[in-house]
């Protein structure tokens, strides 16, 4: 199943409350509505390394769950 298969998946299952953040190579404005559709809370772009790593560090610190 790919990833948008998985958000599918998810939204025939309200009872499974999950923030999703999608990583993805795909830089197609279509493509990035659709997963937003699919009810994803964010989506980051694989390709900038240094500004991926400072959004998972922001995460981590808006989430203090996560740490």
């Amino acid at each position: 199943m790919g990833g948008y298969g998985v958000l599918r998946w998810l939204r025939t299952h309200p009872e499974i409350e999950l923030y999703v953040v999608v990583l993805s190579s795909v830089q197609c404005s279509k493509e990035i509505d659709v997963v937003y559709e699919l009810g994803a809370r964010f989506f980051w772009a694989k390709s900038d390394c240094d500004k991926l790593r400072d959004r998972v560090r922001d995460l981590k610190e808006s989430w203090p769950c996560l740490n």
